[in-house]
């Protein structure tokens, strides 16, 4: 069996480490050129309360800025959000995740596909200390969609679709695409998961990683 892994919380705690910083940074730098911030913890959390439910960081600046009359500092502001992380931004595995890699990768192959930019996402797992040897393949998309980096792991592996899962916390991003192509879904509830509805693009459903040790068991019998 191949088991697909979204990275940005689903093995990583994004939301819980490195967006906290990243928008810290960003208020701090955007009150030095002249942004009207008085209270730098009290607008984190306002930022933070609007991207659980924003498809992405990015549009939850976007929101706040907009509602605080400061378009002028966006553009700086995106530029921040995507520069390289720096050293003392906090990189962590969720709980068991890199415990459950290693037993998973005894009896099954692994694969990686995660949105963002190649650099950027290859430094997440570095930083959190997960070997880029535990996965046979790993595909960084620039789209929020994807469909066809699925599509490319399913004709250049030797696994048809009922023998691949895909686990991820975004429904429309990580599981719908993978339902398209006829893939077993798992909807990692963290991050921006918490705050959507399982539908019919959901064949399971989890709090923490170790539980799809479970499901892997449950569908070796039906294969």
């Amino acid at each position: 069996m191949l088991i697909i892994f979204d990275l940005d919380d689903t093995l990583i705690d994004t939301s819980g480490t490195i967006i906290p910083f990243l928008f810290e940074k960003i208020l701090i730098e955007m009150q030095g050129k002249g942004f009207p911030v008085s209270d730098i913890e009290r607008e984190k959390q306002l930022l933070l309360e609007l991207n659980k439910k924003e498809p992405s960081s990015k549009s939850a600046i976007e929101k706040y800025l907009q509602r605080k009359k400061g378009n002028v500092f966006m553009a700086s502001a995106f530029s921040m959000l995507y520069e390289s992380l720096p050293d003392s931004c906090p990189v962590v595995c969720r709980k068991n995740s890199l415990e459950v890699l290693l037993r998973l990768k005894k009896d099954h192959e692994l694969a990686l596909v995660t949105s963002g930019m190649y650099k950027r996402q290859i430094d997440k797992l570095k930083k959190a200390g997960i070997d880029r040897d535990l996965f046979c393949k790993i595909l960084v998309t620039d789209t929020a969609d994807k469909e066809k980096a699925y599509g490319e792991i399913v004709s250049c592996c030797q696994y048809l679709p009922y023998e691949i899962v895909v686990c991820g916390d975004r429904i429309d991003a990580d599981l719908v695409p993978a339902k398209k192509w006829g893939m077993t879904t798992v909807h990692m509830r963290y991050g921006r998961g918490l705050y959507q509805k399982k539908n019919e693009y959901v064949d399971f459903t989890i709090c923490e990683i170790e539980e799809i040790e479970k499901i892997i068991r449950k569908l070796l019998v039906h294969l």
